[in-house]
């Protein structure tokens, strides 16, 4: 199409070059011919002047022959055709010389258009291949295009995932503050029970000491009490031999033993009962405590103990 057009383009100044001499030779070829008609008489005598008519008559000839193709120049033959059928006829170049120039000028732009025809495949080849490089370059910045879309998802996928776990982590640290919350209101009543707990084993340790304390005095009373009887069975022994070696033979002995022994019969029972009455009164005392201090009812205050001795 760009050919066809250059080609028009192009045979617009040739035509109009070509076609101005044309018409001249046209009108003066109606000129001759009218003057041919009025002077034929004078033809006829004049072989000179007739031979010079009838050559210009061939001439003319030629002239319509090419007036005969102008209509397909003029239709944008193409300007091969026109070249060919002009240079098949080179006798008008001979017969008449005032297209010389005409033909000349025709061959340049004949020329010039070969010259444009080959600059014009040069240039649809560059443009073809232009064609397939942008060809090549709109596909891979189709798929270049294709990839970074694909990453841009990707990213707003992460950043989505961003957003869900800090909303997470705000809601992990709203339940933290809830805890420590509750925690704290919590932390007061645990610390006075665990006070409580701490003094109550601390009185429980005080009344297992007092007890241990108990028991040994216990078991010093008992020694001592033991010692007593063996110092106490002595003397009445030392009593009864001083006593058989004072009154012997007297019968009044008998009746001071007897006397002796039934006061010692009545003295140890008096001894080892109170003795029994204050260890089971220490250890009533001790069991209502560790009772009390058991079913937590009232805080054991344990005193020190004060040895009676």
């Amino acid at each position: 199409m760009e050919s066809t057009t250059l080609k028009s383009e192009t045979l617009k100044p040739i035509i109009l070059q070509a076609g101005v001499p044309l018409a001249i030779s046209f009108a003066g070829f109606i000129y001759a011919w009218m003057v041919s008609k009025k002077t034929s008489p004078l033809l006829q005598n004049n072989e000179s002047n007739s031979h010079e008519t009838n050559s210009h008559q061939g001439t003319t000839h030629e002239e319509v022959s090419h007036m005969t193709l102008l209509p397909s120049i003029i239709n944008e033959e193409p300007v091969t055709t026109f070249a060919n059928s002009v240079f098949s006829k080179r006798a008008l170049i001979y017969d008449n010389p005032n297209l010389e120039p005409y033909i000349i000028s025709l061959r340049n732009r004949i020329n010039e258009l070969e010259c444009c025809k080959s600059e014009n495949r040069k240039l649809q080849k560059k443009v073809q291949k232009l064609l397939r490089r942008s060809t090549y370059q709109f596909r891979l910045i189709k798929d270049r295009c294709s990839a970074l879309q694909t990453r841009v998802n990707a990213i707003n996928k992460l950043e989505d995932e961003n957003k869900e776990l800090q909303r997470v982590l705000d809601q992990l640290q709203e339940d933290k503050n809830e805890l420590l919350k509750k925690l704290h209101t919590t932390k007061t009543p645990y610390a006075s029970k665990v006070e409580r707990e701490d003094a109550s084993n601390e009185d429980c340790n005080q009344l297992l000491d007092e007890s241990e304390q108990v028991k040994k005095e216990l078991a010093d009373e008992v020694e001592e009490m033991i010692q007593l009887r063996e110092s106490n069975k002595e003397q009445q022994n030392e009593d009864r031999d001083h006593i058989e070696l004072e009154f012997e033979g007297n019968g009044s002995v008998k009746h001071y033993d007897s006397k002796h022994d039934s006061f010692l019969e009545n003295q140890r029972p008096i001894f080892s009962s109170s003795y029994r009455e204050r260890a089971s009164s220490k250890k009533t005392m001790l069991l209502k405590r560790l009772k009390r201090w058991a079913e937590g009812s009232e805080k054991v205050t344990v005193k020190p103990y004060r040895n009676s001795h």
